[in-house]
């Protein structure tokens, strides 16, 4: 097969989308990785697309060819998926372009043979795509929005069944770009400059919404720190700190620093001393290469979360903790598919474990910050509840209020919960402050 460096969008994108349907986990390529980089928004689309609508193209599957998946070659399966993706949802692909190029992909695979297969599901899903369409949509909802029928339940138990259907819908939305300005920088030069290269859609206090991102990064406002890419739902943690004293601040789940720099650029009057934990050595060199490029004044430091070492304490501490990141599904549809029910109780002993070992550094009438981009009680409230009833006599909760966060974001318990929506991903808070020493 050809090189890497020499893939066309498709062949990329099948030989990638044949080790997810393998094995579960994809990695997305580099734009240096494709014979042409302007190629690489076709690339994207195709593999994140079928990703996030597999049961759909799946069901369509099993209808066009009257089999089991079982008994169908992987190749064949994924070839399907990405001439289903082409004449089903992209715009700007002719019908005879995308089955063309699927064709000729299995000579790609190794695979000439069944070129007459391919061609053929895929000029009947042509002919057949409203009778189709009109049949998937009786199906159940895990089908109708490719979504786990464990991670429904769960939602439904924990949300209602109406709540449900909009998260679901939501999770399949093409999220939008949204990008923080850098107050160190000229705004008006940058919305010049970007509205000219890439459509602006929506001017916000902080900063911008593109319409057509593709190249943003190899911009110089890129290279220069001049923005942030973060979702609206993380740019309310900067809301719930807001009235929270800030002199010293230790973010202890730090990389790669999109929280991190924000706050430092809203609070930097406030802040005397602000400090950035990571553990893991591939977290860490991604948060020095953005610390870098952000000018950040914050000390990076190695260091494990759960033993934390600092001779002296803050009055802020922030832990964004590592979970199932099921309110991410919009911008990592392959999450719907990696995450299993059994992670949730391994990754709460992990957040746990983090909360335990970073209590001691936070000084009294400080404040804990509990954050997570997940929707699933065992990561969020129970977590709180938890640490809570073993820390009873130096901890409490601190609800929040309609000054920090729109009262339609805040649990009757006082927690912040966004939901995935038309704007926004899924992020949990629980804010706790320390009342005493042991």
């Amino acid at each position: 097969m050809p090189e890497k460096e020499t893939l066309t969008p498709r062949q990329a994108a099948a030989m990638d989308l044949l080790e997810w349907y393998r094995a579960g986990k994809v990695v997305y390529r580099q734009r240096h990785q494709l014979s042409a980089q302007q190629d690489y928004a076709l690339y994207r689309n195709l593999v994140s697309n079928t990703i996030r609508y597999r049961e759909r193209f799946l069901f369509f599957i099993g209808a066009l060819t009257g089999r089991s998946l079982k008994k169908l070659d992987h190749e064949v399966v994924i070839c399907l998926m990405l001439g289903l993706v082409q004449l089903d949802l992209l715009s700007g692909v002719h019908d005879y372009a995308a089955v063309n190029e699927t064709v000729n992909l299995m000579a790609f695979l190794k695979k000439p043979k069944l070129k007459g297969f391919i061609n053929g599901n895929l000029r009947s899903f042509i002919r057949q795509k409203d009778d189709l369409v009109s049949r998937f949509e009786q199906q159940s909802l895990a089908i109708r929005t490719s979504h786990p029928q464990w991670m429904i339940q769960r939602w439904e138990r924990q949300y209602g069944s109406k709540t449900t259907e909009k998260i679901c819908h939501a999770n399949n939305r093409t999220p939008e770009v949204r990008i923080v300005l850098n107050p160190a920088f000229d705004r008006q030069a940058i919305e010049a400059d970007l509205d000219d290269q890439f459509k602006i859609v929506k001017q916000h206090k902080g900063g911008l919404t593109l319409q057509h991102p593709a190249g943003l990064f190899n911009t110089k406002w890129a290279a220069e720190g001049a923005f942030l890419v973060q979702d609206p739902s993380s740019q309310q943690i900067n809301h719930l700190i807001d009235t929270l004293p800030k002199k010293r601040v230790l973010d202890a789940c730090a990389a790669p620093g999109g929280k991190l720099f924000h706050m430092e650029w809203q609070f930097n009057n406030e802040i005397d001393t602000l400090v950035a934990l990571d553990f893991s050595e591939e977290r860490l060199t991604r948060l020095v290469s953005n610390w870098k490029t952000y000018h950040s004044r914050a000390m990076i430091v190695r260091m494990d979360a759960t033993r934390p070492a600092f001779s002296s304490r803050f009055d802020l501490v922030l832990v964004d903790a590592p979970c199932s990141a099921t309110g991410t599904i919009q911008k990592h549809p392959e999450l719907k598919w990696q995450r299993r029910e059994a992670d949730l109780l391994q990754n709460q002993q992990k957040q746990l474990s983090i909360l335990d070992g970073i209590k001691e550094v936070v000084q009294v009438n400080g404040h804990l910050l509990y954050v997570t981009c997940s929707m699933e009680k065992e990561e969020n409230q129970n977590v709180i509840e938890a640490f809570l009833k073993k820390n009873s006599g130096t901890f409490q909760q601190v609800p929040f209020s309609p000054i920090q966060a729109d009262q339609s974001l805040l649990t009757p318990e006082g927690f912040f919960q966004c939901l995935p929506g038309e704007e926004t991903m899924g992020l949990f808070a629980g804010l706790l402050q320390k009342t005493a020493d042991k």
